[in-house]
């Protein structure tokens, strides 16, 4: 375990170094959508479309926590930082997305 421990967290900073490498318009294209609000948040927006609810799984909590603390790294940011999935049909929630994602947007609150 402590093995797979130390190479997800090589992984992990390989991408972030590899990220900080490139130009920054590059850096934001890694994002569906950035809300930079006027109120000191600044919404990280994936866009998630299927045919079902949304499910967050070990891989992908584990890309979005990367690219989350990427973006506060690279940007410096003192704003707070709220991970918003758009899923039409909404999250099914687990124990990847519980503490991951901040807000989620359905097709509901589109309409």
């Amino acid at each position: 375990m402590a093995a797979e421990t130390v190479i997800g967290r090589k992984a992990e900073r390989a991408l972030l170094d590899e990220m900080l490498a490139s130009s920054e318009a590059e850096m934001l294209a890694l994002y569906g959508r950035i809300f930079d609000r006027a109120d000191g948040v600044i919404n990280l927006c994936e866009l998630k479309y299927g045919r079902d609810r949304f499910v967050v799984t070990k891989k992908y909590a584990a890309e979005l926590k990367t690219k989350v603390e990427t973006f506060e790294h690279v940007t410096k940011t003192r704003k707070k930082v709220v991970l918003t999935l758009v899923c039409p049909l909404g999250l099914e929630a687990n124990a990847w997305s519980k503490d991951l994602v901040d807000r989620v947007v359905t097709i509901d609150a589109l309409l």
